[in-house]
């Protein structure tokens, strides 16, 4: 018998095809792998941004907003009134759309047009204890003797940093907008960025030892980081007029609220901002278009970027003896209102919920903040009282590109 020297040609093609077919699986397992490797580390690299944009609300919704350890949920927190310093403030430019129940019953809610705004006051006496801001060197700020000891608020009066641990802090959306200004989207649906920006006050602005000129259009503005604005009383013509806490209780001096004179314009004094929220496209180039809350073209420049493809924030209130968050629209917070015109509920304007003030000067005076119907008007208070919010519910929506689906986190935080 002769012995064979090879492989026959249909035993070849045959293990080929065998081959082939087992690389096509191993393939195809790879692509799952490959596939689910990807998803995966995109879900935990959002799920560590998200992470990290709770924990920051989480931490300075929980701070202290008030003076003392006044604090929002407490049934006492309206017995004087508003409070004599720090604000607290959640604007919705209209109702929350209902997306409708899942399985369980549970409603989703979505949102572009919610502003998270309110001071911080941190405590502590350490370094890290203080919040800074930059600003020229040999800043009144910086060389105040009236402010007290440089040394017990870590002030290098030489230096550029200016630090005290009082400030107003404001979440915003704005679109999100690519290199030709035009909004980006995911298959059709409108991306935002959420934004974060930190002003700080200052201890007494009527102890500044100089005044300070307000910067000549077209230089930059050195105290971006600072609460203030070009002073409106007529004596102070040309100078700054920069917060204390006290100062902040007042709509009209905060942050993005309307410049203009009370006299010509009484939503000034209601505290409206600039512009609506959000803006409807089309838009201009980023450096060009008019900001919503923003003075000078200046809501980018020393706002913190938090969270990009942004798909809905959404606030929601929790009040003493309601058994769900609602947004402001609803008839349980509607119950409170004080007919403040800026605030119209039909048809379903913006809502406001604010601790007011109840503060006079030269230039704005809330001494009549109870009286109902006016642009001063507490926008909500009954028999002496306004709403007690329990806790906040805070839904963040965003954009995955690389898996193309939409993830959701959701904080409730106790007030």
């Amino acid at each position: 018998m002769r012995r064979r020297q090879g492989f026959t040609l249909v035993e070849l093609m045959v293990a080929m095809a065998l081959v082939v077919f087992i690389m096509a699986i191993l393939s195809q397992a790879f692509v799952a792998a490959t596939t689910s490797f990807r998803d995966l580390k995109a879900a935990g690299d959002l799920a560590e941004r998200l992470r990290s944009v709770t924990t920051l609300m989480r931490r300075e919704l929980a701070a202290d907003h008030f003076e003392g350890k006044k604090r929002l949920s407490s049934a006492q927190f309206w017995n004087d009134g508003p409070p004599r310093e720090g604000f607290f403030r959640l604007y919705q430019g209209g109702p929350s759309v209902d997306e409708g129940a899942d399985p369980d019953g549970i409603h989703s809610f979505s949102a572009l047009n919610h502003v998270l705004h309110f001071t911080i006051k941190v405590r502590g006496n350490q370094r890290s204890d203080f919040l800074s801001a930059s600003v020229p060197p040999g800043s009144p700020l910086l060389t105040s003797p009236s402010f007290g000891s440089p040394d017990a608020r870590y002030q290098d009066p030489s230096g550029t940093s200016y630090n005290y641990q009082w400030a107003e802090v404001i979440y915003f959306l704005r679109p999100a907008l690519d290199s030709t200004g035009t909004q980006d989207n995911a298959n059709g649906t409108l991306l935002y960025t959420l934004y974060r920006r930190q002003l700080l006050a200052v201890p007494d602005n009527s102890l500044i030892s100089a005044p300070v000129p307000v910067t000549p259009a077209g230089q930059p503005n050195p105290y971006l980081e600072v609460s203030c604005k070009p002073d409106p009383n007529p004596n102070n013509t040309g100078n700054l007029y920069f917060n204390n806490p006290n100062a902040l209780t007042m709509p009209a001096r905060r942050f993005g609220m309307d410049p203009t004179s009370p006299t010509t314009n009484p939503a000034v004094l209601a505290g409206v901002p600039w512009a609506p929220l959000p803006r409807t496209p089309p838009f201009t180039s980023p450096a060009t278009w008019p900001p919503t809350m923003g003075e000078e073209n200046a809501s980018y420049q020393t706002s913190d970027m938090l969270l990009t493809d942004v798909v809905s924030f959404n606030v929601r209130v929790l009040v003493e003896g309601g058994t769900d968050f609602v947004d402001l629209l609803d008839p349980t917070i509607q119950a409170w209102s004080n007919g403040n015109p800026a605030y119209p509920a039909n048809p379903p304007g913006p809502q406001v919920f604010d601790t007011w003030s109840n503060a006079h000067d030269e230039v704005y005076d809330y001494s009549a903040w109870s009286q109902p119907g006016q642009v001063t008007s507490i926008p909500f208070w009954k028999n002496g009282k306004g709403p007690t919010i329990k806790a906040l519910q805070i839904t963040l929506r965003v954009w995955e590109l690389k898996t193309e689906q939409t993830r959701q986190v959701t904080i409730v935080q106790a007030m």
